[in-house]
């Protein structure tokens, strides 16, 4: 990329970020409903060195020892010890943000994809408000981000040099991710399978050990939790998740809203009664994996619906909490999609401001042409297979574990590998507004 390309990039990139968090340094609106419990397990962290997402003068709930894992706990409790103020979790989160464009050009010129036409990502980069918006609020998506990314370019790395320096650093890294969003903590197997392979292909006995380190700390970690709870798991989140999201819309788009809050609460209720926090646990998930296996071809159908929203998702939610446009109770796409499909988004969407309309479609526009570009991604011949292979395998695996609750939000994370995708659909097909922006670049350079 030429110096005048690189300065429209970096300039235009830069002056978003800022434009975000002046914003929130005027409005402050940093948290949403989870942002408490984060704060709370920072808190606890700091002044009771104990990882405890509730509040500690009140009745003790086993599901808060678990509910959310320390790295981004630590991370603000940090901030907070260093600096006092929650803004400055904002000002980090938005340095973290410009590292992600960094680390993505790195990424990108290791593949040798960065050049003048990755200007061509501009529109795409700067209509994603997500990446924006998260960066100023209390929440682990753009730490995890910045997790993934590295991760990702240190296998990158790995795989090109056959050496086990870049192994440990992309171990170390998916440690710190699996323990900053409990998705991450079943990648340990994928990861076991590549590095064991890795092991045989490169005749390297030595990557044995980060082969195994992130499973064995998960299974510390669930041992810990046990000795806390009474129950081996890994994160009470996921069976919240599982009762109140996956198994709720479900039921929404099977039975109707009133039924399906009737049943969840019923679940809940009949947990809430068992004497242990494992019997409690191990009824929610019976029964979540029941009504699912008795609905199982509509729920295999949301869940790969889930997943297309999950890279279409314009993120109407974001918008309207950032800039203070409707309340919190308001129900959002996941909700309409759950209770009406695609008909319902769309009757919805149309419900909104003009504005606000026109902006959603712009930006689930050029969603849509980042998902076209990820389908043709297997075919492209500019990388290799193993390259390709890595890249898909850490998109797919959070798209897929999404399922179901596809949203904007869950796709932030991966939003920089959805510019790589791009990226390297542009680089392969030299389309003539391509060249001739190259061409006119040179020429304003003589």
């Amino acid at each position: 990329m030429s110096k005048r390309a690189s300065h429209i990039w970096w300039g235009s990139i830069l002056l978003i970020h800022l434009l975000f968090l002046g914003y929130q340094l005027v409005h402050q609106r940093l948290y949403l409903k989870d942002s408490g419990e984060y704060l709370q397990a920072a808190d606890n962290l700091m002044h009771a060195a104990t990882l405890y997402s509730g509040d500690l003068s009140e009745p003790l709930r086993y599901d808060h020892y678990s509910k959310r894992p320390p790295v981004y706990p630590l991370f603000i409790g940090l901030i907070r010890t260093l600096f006092g103020q929650d803004i400055w979790i904002a000002v980090f989160q938005t340095g973290l943000s410009l590292l992600n464009f960094w680390l993505l050009q790195r990424l990108l010129a290791f593949l040798g994809l960065w050049s003048g036409k990755c200007l061509w990502l501009l529109p795409f980069v700067l209509l994603y408000p997500a990446q924006y918006i998260y960066a100023n609020l209390v929440m682990t998506e753009i730490l995890f981000q910045s997790l993934l990314l590295a991760a990702l370019l240190m296998l990158l790395k790995a795989q090109k040099s056959k050496q086990s320096g870049p192994v440990w650093g992309y171990t170390l890294l998916l440690v710190m991710a699996m323990f900053t969003k409990p998705v991450m903590h079943l990648f340990v197997w994928p990861h076991l399978l590549l590095l064991l392979y890795a092991a045989w292909k490169w005749k390297k006995t030595s990557l044995l050990l980060p082969a195994l380190l992130p499973l064995m700390l998960s299974l510390g970690f669930q041992y810990r939790n046990q000795l806390r709870t009474g129950h081996f798991h890994f994160s009470s989140i996921q069976n919240k998740s599982l009762l109140q999201y996956t198994t709720y819309h479900l039921l929404l788009r099977q039975q109707g809203p009133e039924q399906a809050r009737i049943t969840t609460d019923s679940i809940q209720s009949l947990a809430n009664a068992q004497p242990t926090f494992a019997q409690s646990e191990g009824l929610i998930q019976r029964a979540c994996v029941q009504l699912i296996g008795r609905h199982l071809p509509a729920y295999l159908g949301l869940h790969l619906r889930g997943m297309l929203n999950f890279f279409l998702d314009p993120g109407r939610f974001d918008l309207y909490h950032f800039f203070g446009l409707s309340h919190e109770q308001e129900a959002g796409l996941l909700y309409h999609f759950g209770q009406q499909g695609y008909r319902g988004v769309w009757k919805y969407l149309s419900q909104q401001p003009a504005g606000v309309l026109l902006l959603l479609l712009l930006v689930a526009t050029l969603n849509g042409l980042k998902l076209l570009a990820l389908l043709w991604f297997p075919f492209n011949k500019q990388l290799s297979r193993a390259q390709k292979v890595l890249i898909l395998l850490l998109l797919l695996y959070l798209a897929g574990l999404t399922g179901i609750n596809g949203a904007s939000r869950f796709a932030v994370p991966v939003f920089p590998l959805m510019l790589l995708v791009l990226a390297a659909a542009i680089h392969a097909f030299p389309i003539p507004i391509s060249m001739g922006f190259s061409r006119l670049t040179s020429l304003r350079q003589k």
